[in-house]
C-alpha cells in the first residue's frame, strides 16, 4: 500500500498533541489523508465515516476514553479489522498496556512520540489492516462458494427426485405392458447402477437388502456380496438406529423421505455425513425402500470451517 491511499486518524483531546502528531506524520508521508477528533465520540464517527487504515489514540481522556473507544469500535465486525494504536503517557505504563491489550489494540506508543517509531508503527498497522481487508474478503468468497455448491447439490437432487417420479408416472401408464415395464426396468437399473452416489434397496417389512450399486461399495467398503441379503440393522450403516427407525417409519407414513442429513459408518468403522433420500416403491406388490446416498463430509468441515 502507498503512502497516498493511506488514512490516518488521530483522536486527542489536546490540540497541540494533533498538531505534533500531523507535523511527525507528513515527514513520511506526505501524501497520506490525516484525520483528527478531538473527542471520542467525533473519533468514533469518523472511524465508521472514513475506514481509516490506522488509528492513534489517546488514553485519557473526558467524557469517554480511549479504552471505550476502542471496545466500540472492536465490537462492530465492521470496524473491528481496524488496527489501534494506543498513545501512553508512560513508557512502563504496564497496567494501561494490559487495559489496552483486553481492549483489543495492536500496539502502543509513549510520549513524547518518537518520529520513527511513529512511522514504523503506522506502516506496520497499514499492512495488518491490509491483511485483515484480505482475510474477509476471502471468506465472504468462500461463503459464497459454499452457497453454490449447496445451490447445486439441491437442484441435482430435486433431478433425482423428478427422475423417479417421472419413472413413476410412466409405469402407471405402460403397467398392462410388460414390454414397457421391462424397458422401465432396465432404465432404473441402470440409473441406480451408474450413479455416483450410493444406492441400494432393500425390502422395508425387515430390512433385508437386495441390491446395493458400485457407489454403495466405494461409499461403505463393503462388497455386494457382503451386503446382499443382510438385514439394514445387522449391516450398521448407521451411527445412530434411532435415525435409521426414524426414516423407515417416515417411509412407511408418507412414502418418501427427502433430502436428511444422517451420520453413517463404513464397513472399517469411520464416520462420514451423508445426505440421504429415500422413496417407498412397489416389487411384487411389497413395499420396498430405494435409498440414495450423497457424502457431504467435506462440504460439512467447509462450513464449520469458515463460521466458526
Amino acid at each position: 500500500m502507498g503512502d497516498k491511499d493511506i488514512i490516518i486518524l488521530a483522536i486527542d483531546d489536546n490540540p497541540d498533541n494533533l498538531v505534533t502528531i500531523k507535523a511527525l506524520i507528513r515527514e513520511s508521508f506526505p501524501n497520506a489523508e490525516i484525520l483528527t477528533a478531538l473527542t471520542g465520540r467525533q473519533g468514533i464517527d469518523l472511524a465508521i465515516a472514513h475506514d481509516p487504515d490506522v488509528i492513534l489514540l489517546d488514553i485519557v481522556m473526558p467524557g469517554m476514553s480511549g479504552f471505550e473507544v476502542c471496545r466500540t469500535l472492536k465490537s462492530n465486525s465492521r470496524y473491528s479489522d481496524i488496527p489501534i494504536v494506543f498513545i501512553t503517557a508512560l513508557k512502563g505504563d504496564k497496567d494501561s498496556r494490559i487495559q489496552a491489550l483486553e481492549c483489543g489494540a495492536e500496539a502502543f506508543l509513549a510520549k513524547p512520540i518518537d518520529e520513527c517509531e511513529l512511522v514504523a508503527q503506522i506502516r506496520a498497522m497499514a499492512k495488518i489492516k491490509s491483511a485483515n481487508l484480505a482475510k474477509r474478503n476471502e471468506k465472504q468468497r468462500l461463503a459464497t462458494l459454499v452457497e453454490e455448491r449447496t445451490l447445486e447439490l439441491r437442484k441435482e437432487h430435486l433431478k433425482a427426485i423428478a427422475l423417479v417420479k417421472a419413472l413413476e408416472a410412466e409405469n402407471a401408464i405402460r403397467k398392462q405392458s410388460e414390454a414397457a415395464l421391462r424397458e422401465a426396468k432396465d432404465y432404473f437399473e441402470l440409473v441406480f447402477n451408474t450413479s455416483p452416489d450410493a444406492a441400494y434397496v432393500a425390502r422395508l417389512d425387515d430390512g433385508t437388502v437386495l441390491n446395493v450399486n458400485e457407489g454403495f461399495t466405494r461409499l461403505f467398503g463393503l462388497p455386494k456380496e457382503d451386503a446382499i441379503g443382510k438385514r439394514c440393522v445387522d449391516l450398521a450403516l448407521f451411527q445412530n438406529e434411532s435415525e435409521r427407525a426414524e426414516i423407515e417409519q417416515k417411509l412407511m407414513k408418507d412414502g418418501f423421505c427427502d433430502a436428511v442429513e444422517v451420520g453413517l459408518l463404513t464397513k472399517s468403522k469411520n464416520s462420514f455425513v451423508g445426505l440421504l433420500s429415500a422413496k417407498l416403491i412397489m416389487i411384487d406388490n411389497k413395499p420396498h425402500m430405494s435409498t440414495n446416498i450423497h457424502n457431504i463430509t467435506e462440504r460439512k468441515k467447509m462450513e464449520d470451517n469458515l463460521f466458526h
